[in-house]
């Protein structure tokens, strides 16, 4: 386990199995890579991640494939996210006996425009969010890893603006309060997607998950 990663840990659950890596490391066992795009080497990457991951809780997957929508398609029993952003590669993978679900997002902070603050943000975030870059930036982010997390249960686009959250900045912690009605998931069920995230030095890591309820309750 690197730096990173036990750091995310302070934050994010222990069940959760997550391997960070970037593409300018030395001895990555990934065939060809220096000779591929930098896109390519991302997409390599955030496999290579995952397989690391899954081999954490035990499970060897030599192959992760894509969905139509894109997302990885995970061995039965597993749930997962991938992501990147600027050559950092990030995936966190679960049980689906303890999780229901679960999304990740990377954002650097160099990246998000003033322009780009009132398309993300809707008015419930307003006050929270104003015109900050860097909260901006965490939002985003939130957003990003709950949309990962949402879609493989409901399979419901969604727009930034159809959905908001409440940020715990002291706690690095966010709250569901609010969707449009494009989602079937009711306000009872708000409190059931936890949302953290961890700030490491120009990154901002974001992770949501959804709780396996009915399994727990056995």
């Amino acid at each position: 386990m690197n730096t990173i990663s036990r750091q995310l840990y302070t934050n994010f659950p222990s069940t959760i199995s997550i391997v960070c890596r970037s593409v300018n490391e030395e001895m990555l066992d990934i065939p060809n890579f220096k000779e591929k795009t930098i896109r390519e080497q991302e997409y390599s990457l955030g496999r290579y991640c995952a397989k690391q991951a899954m081999k954490t809780i035990g499970i060897d997957c030599n192959v992760i494939q894509s969905s139509s929508h894109g997302f990885p398609i995970w061995p039965n029993g597993i749930v997962g996210s991938i992501s990147h952003s600027k050559g950092m590669c990030l995936s966190a993978v679960a049980k689906s006996t303890d999780f229901e679900s679960i999304g990740i997002d990377i954002e650097q902070f160099n990246r998000m425009k003033q322009s780009s603050v009132e398309r993300i943000t809707h008015q419930k975030e307003i006050v929270e969010i104003g015109t900050d870059l860097q909260n901006a930036t965490i939002l985003f982010s939130i957003k990003e890893a709950f949309y990962k997390a949402q879609f493989p249960i409901y399979k419901t686009p969604l727009n930034f603006k159809d959905l908001a959250f409440s940020l715990d900045f002291a706690s690095q912690q966010a709250k569901l309060i609010w969707l449009s009605d494009k989602s079937p998931i009711a306000q009872s069920e708000y409190s059931e997607w936890k949302i953290a995230y961890k700030i490491i030095e120009n990154t901002c890591f974001a992770l949501c998950s959804k709780d396996n309820i009915g399994n727990k309750s056995k």
